[in-house]
């Protein structure tokens, strides 16, 4: 008799009575729990207990190309957190732990993202211990499309965290659109979908392969971007498919390498290598880059290949002298408390300058770097007997102690530094450094075997502190190699500012400038004291001016201008090397 057990009301003489309360019991029983087994193809109607964390918020939504289909809707918020996520299985876990093995490492999900190239993590843990985990992480390699990514807890594996443990439980998984930890960028709201979840790898009718056929780094002024393209049909039938190939720029955008293409192979047949090129223009971003080959049928992702590759940076644009004027990124980087930036001579307007602020909590040793990250184009010419720089400074007082470091970027162990002290207060005064004569006693002496390639300056350099040092405003210009060619103006007379480039190759400018409307002559020389070129001759107005200098008929040596305006007369030098 299996309803031993009396319930009041009921005479259990009839089986009319016994299917009563058997159908009572079975109402009053809790229900079962939904069984969230792999693949997950959310197409069931259970709790697939999706968990969201950090900004992510996901939803069962229909699948965008294609509304027969249930997939997941995860939107990363534009206040998400870089971590942010979504957890399948958080309470109850799946059916079945997953089979991981040696050799069987592997797991696949089928995304469709926005963009290419963005990383999209994937987590396996134990429900209820999160000390047992394993992530990977890949690349999507398609824009607006849906794409099947492969993650090899092993090759994929995140560097920082846990290595695979074949001994342990890993029964839910967490999925983690364009990780951004730690953040670099403010990261845009977006919408990603995902679906088919699946243990081991994703089985497919044709097994692409690319290979770069040379090497993967692309130089800056464009170059050729050289591949090798293999197909394989795995199966015993003809199998016919389309062909892209794309490469995904440091920009998000996309760079078309090679076309659409129908292609059909017999059983079982290879392909290739097909060995082929495609130009990269000289106008792409610098970066990271990534070649993505894509195969289609009806529309769909069948499989995907792909490998990295580096456009070189270009050359640095910063040279000297250095005039603060071209539209460029001169990489000013303050340290210790000084607060820098590109502001209007506080004399003339016209003229842009570096004004550095020495805040009143600036430590003593504070200051700025110029061409902090790229350096400068060449490094500066040292040499016996060639030790000088100058720099033209602007200080609320005279008597201030301004230092002038150069070292070689990313290298500060290679190093030389001068200082000198300001001879005028509230004007432009023109500081000439001589890293022999005015280097700073207990720092390394000059090395003309080294690269010096970058330069700081320090206002103020009170190490160690003696006295509070107030605020102050301090502005800088035209940071040049060698002497000063001469000196800034007083009323109605010349200024000539470093000739640029110098050394030079073919031609270099010279700039100069007049209080008042004079007749100004400027001729250049060589050694011998014989006249090479005029550059000027005649009635020039009061301002700023540049005459240039054209030496590409002369020989390679060393010349010297001569301006004349009015009474007065300065000269310098010019290095013509070829």
């Amino acid at each position: 008799m299996i309803f031993d057990v009396p319930v009041p009301g009921f005479n259990m003489k009839t089986p009319l009575q016994a299917l009563l309360l058997c159908a009572l019991l079975v109402l009053m029983a809790p229900l079962s729990q939904a069984q969230i087994s792999l693949p997950i193809t959310f197409e069931d109607p259970i709790d697939y207990e999706l968990t969201d964390f950090g900004g992510n918020a996901s939803s069962l939504v229909p699948d965008p190309e294609d509304p027969a289909n249930t997939v997941v809707e995860s939107v990363r918020t534009a206040a998400a957190e870089c971590f942010a996520g979504t957890t399948v299985a958080e309470v109850s876990g799946f059916t079945e732990p997953l089979p991981f093995e040696p050799g069987m490492v592997r797991m696949n999900v089928r995304v469709w993202s926005p963009l290419a190239g963005v990383p999209v993590r994937f987590k396996v843990e134990e429900v209820g211990d999160p000390t047992v985990s394993v992530e990977a992480e890949v690349l999507t390699t398609v824009a607006g499309a849906w794409d099947t990514l492969v993650y090899d807890f092993i090759e994929d594996k995140v560097e920082g965290t846990a290595d695979i443990d074949f001994g342990a439980v890993y029964n839910k998984a967490s999925i983690f659109f364009n990780f951004q930890c730690p953040d670099t960028d403010p990261v845009p709201e977006a919408t990603y979908y995902w679906d088919d979840v699946a243990f081991g790898d994703v089985q497919t009718d044709v097994e692409p392969s690319l290979e770069p056929g040379g090497s993967t780094i692309i130089p800056s002024t464009g170059g050729m971007l050289l591949y090798e393209i293999t197909l394989t049909n795995t199966t015993d039938q003809a199998q016919t498919f389309k062909t892209r190939l794309d490469a995904s720029l440091p920009d998000n955008s996309t760079f078309r390498v090679r076309g659409t293409r129908t292609v059909t192979l017999a059983p079982n047949e290879t392909l290739g290598p097909l060995s082929s090129s495609r130009n990269l223009p000289a106008g792409a971003p610098e970066g990271d880059y990534t070649l993505v080959l894509t195969l289609f049928r009806d529309g769909e992702l069948l499989a995907s290949d792909s490998f990295p590759f580096e456009k070189e940076p270009g050359p640095s644009p910063i040279s000297l002298p250095i005039t603060f004027e071209d539209p460029i990124d001169y990489e000013l980087t303050d340290f210790g408390g000084n607060a820098s930036s590109l502001v209007p001579d506080p004399e003339d307007p016209a003229n842009t300058v570096v004004e550095s602020v020495r805040t009143a909590a600036a430590e003593c040793f504070a200051g700025t770097t110029v061409a902090e990250v790229s350096g400068f184009t060449e490094p500066l010419p040292f040499e016996p007997g060639m030790v000088r720089m100058n720099v033209r400074v602007w200080s609320p007082l005279a008597g201030v102690p301004v230092r002038f470091k150069v070292e070689e970027v990313g290298d500060p162990t290679v190093s030389v530094e001068a200082e000198v002290l300001t001879t005028v207060a509230g004007a432009w005064d023109t500081l000439v450094y001589d890293f022999i004569e005015d280097k700073v006693e207990g720092t390394a002496d000059i090395d003309f075997g080294a690269v010096y390639n970058k330069a700081s300056i320090f206002f103020n350099f009170q190490c160690p502190d003696t006295d509070p040092v107030p605020e102050a405003t301090y502005y800088w210009d035209d940071v040049a190699f060698g002497d000063i060619t001469a000196p800034r103006a007083t009323a109605h007379a010349t200024t000539l500012g470093a000739a640029y480039p110098n050394p030079f190759r073919t031609t270099t400018t010279i700039p100069y400038a007049v209080d008042a409307t004079t007749e100004v002559r400027l001729a250049v020389y060589d050694v011998m004291g014989r006249e090479v070129a005029v550059l000027v001759d005649g009635t020039v107005e009061a301002g700023r001016h540049e005459a240039r200098f054209d030496g590409r008929d002369l020989a390679s040596g060393v010349y010297v201008w001569r301006l004349t305006a009015g009474t007065e007369t300065q000269t310098g030098r010019l290095t013509l090397a070829r």
